[in-house]
């Protein structure tokens, strides 16, 4: 199973006030992990990217949304 979310003890109403830091929940959440693949992080997405590919033989294309459209040497330059 491939699934990005941010919430994995949300599937159910055993969380009806959303307290995500219960132990509850915290179970919760590592069981779920069990259920996958892999799982990634975005800010080490290379590294998810290539175990992706690793593990299944195939090269993952993903694409940038809500990405700053001004260059990081442009941002330096404002910046300092």
């Amino acid at each position: 199973m491939i699934f990005m979310h941010q919430n994995l003890c949300e599937a159910s109403n055993e969380f009806p006030n959303r307290d995500y830091t219960s132990q509850q929940a915290i179970d919760r959440a590592k069981k779920n992990l069990g259920k996958f693949d892999i799982v990634g992080c975005l800010e080490y997405i290379e590294n998810f990217l290539k175990e992706f590919e690793n593990r299944f033989g195939v090269r993952l294309k993903l694409e940038k949304r809500n990405q700053n459209p001004v260059t990081e040497s442009i941002r330096k330059s404002i910046i300092t």
